[in-house]
């Protein structure tokens, strides 16, 4: 059972992406040029209740020219590196728009096994 409770969005405001299409290069960098200090960005589909859930990425650019950006969880603790293309794939393939074997075998052997810190006492 998960030890920590989820709290407000690392980067906020929250940026909503309502759409039925895929997730691409040009929507990433669109987003990460508005929000250089990083951005939460929560992708949904367009039909459903208002205040639907959807999937979260929180996520900056690191100093390299651009390229290269970190991902981060809901404490802000950095979860993986990723090219701009290589996130665009792993935002389609958590969401479900479109599979993508290199981020079907990260969360398999990486990510679905990181370890809530323990609570302090």
């Amino acid at each position: 059972m998960a030890h920590n409770v989820i709290g407000g969005v690392p980067f906020p405001p929250l940026v909503l992406f309502d759409d039925d299409r895929l997730f691409t290069t040009d929507d990433l960098r669109r987003i990460v040029e508005l929000r250089r200090e990083g951005v939460s960005v929560c992708v949904r589909y367009p039909k459903g209740p208002e205040k639907r859930g959807g999937y979260f990425f929180h996520f900056r650019s690191l100093p390299d020219g651009g390229n290269s950006l970190m991902l981060f969880d809901f404490e802000k603790r950095e979860l993986e590196t990723f090219s701009t293309e290589q996130l665009v794939r792993f935002i389609n393939h958590c969401t479900g728009r479109k599979f993508d074997e290199e981020s079907f075998i990260l969360c398999q052997t990486v990510l679905n096994f990181l370890k809530d810190e323990e609570p302090s006492a």
